[in-house]
C-alpha cells in the first residue's frame, strides 16, 4: 500500500537507501522541526527531513521518527543549509508580479486552484509567504480566513500573506514575527513557485 511520505536526509554516509517518514507524523510536528531521530534496524540516527516536498511511497518503507534538535547533532545542521541552497538552486525565477508588478488582480493565482508562494527559512524559522491581492491584505479577517484555507495547502507551516503597492513595495499580513524577519529582504531573492491548492 502506497502513503504520503517526506524523504530525510541522515548526516551520516554510511545509512543505505532513502530514509522516508510518515507525511501524517511529520505533520503532526511544530512546523518549525527539522530534525528528526528515526529507528532503523533498532538504532537510533538523526536525519533531516525535507518538509517542502511529499513523496509517495510503499508503507513498508516508512520509519518510526520522533522530534530532535539540531543541537543535537552539528553534521544535521550542515545537511539543512545543504537541503536549502539545493531548494534555492532548483526553483524557477521568481513571478513577474512579485517582482515589481502594481498591486492588483495581476497579483492574483495564475489559475484557479493554484497559488504563488516562496516557501523558505529565515534565521531557522519556516514559513511560507503567499502573493494575494493587496485588498486582502490590507482587511485584517479576509486575511485570516485566507490563511486558514491555505493552511491544508502547506501542511500547517506558518503563513504570511503578501499584497504590493502601487510602486511594487511588498505589504505583508501575518505573524508579526515573521513579517519583521521578511522586512528588507528582496522579492526577486524569494524562492517563488506555482503551488495546487488542496
Amino acid at each position: 500500500m502506497s502513503v504520503w511520505a517526506h524523504a530525510c536526509r541522515p548526516c551520516k554516509q554510511e545509512l543505505a537507501g532513502p530514509i522516508y517518514v510518515s507525511a501524517s507524523a511529520v505533520a503532526e510536528m511544530p512546523a518549525s522541526t527539522h530534525f528528526l531521530q528515526v529507528r532503523i534496524d533498532g538504532d537510533w540516527h538523526c536525519v533531516v527531513v525535507d518538509r517542502d516536498r511529499r513523496v509517495e511511497v510503499e508503507q513498508m518503507l516508512i520509519r518510526d521518527a520522533v522530534v530532535a534538535s539540531g543541537s543535537d547533532c552539528p553534521d544535521c545542521a550542515a545537511q539543512l543549509e545543504a537541503l536549502a541552497a539545493e531548494a534555492a538552486a532548483a526553483a524557477p525565477p521568481p513571478p513577474p508580479q512579485a517582482r515589481s508588478a502594481p498591486a492588483d488582480d495581476s497579483a492574483a493565482p495564475a489559475s484557479a486552484g493554484t497559488v504563488q508562494a516562496a516557501a523558505m527559512a529565515i534565521q531557522g524559522q519556516r514559513l511560507v509567504v503567499v502573493l494575494v491581492p493587496l485588498a486582502l491584505v490590507e482587511s485584517p479577517g479576509e486575511a485570516e480566513m485566507a490563511t486558514e484555507r491555505l493552511a491544508a495547502t502547506f501542511q500547517g507551516a506558518p503563513i504570511v500573506l503578501m499584497g504590493q503597492r502601487d510602486d511594487g513595495s511588498p505589504h505583508y499580513a501575518g505573524d508579526p514575527l515573521l513579517c519583521g524577519l521578511l522586512e528588507g529582504i528582496p522579492l526577486e531573492r524569494m524562492p517563488w513557485k506555482v503551488f495546487r491548492l488542496r
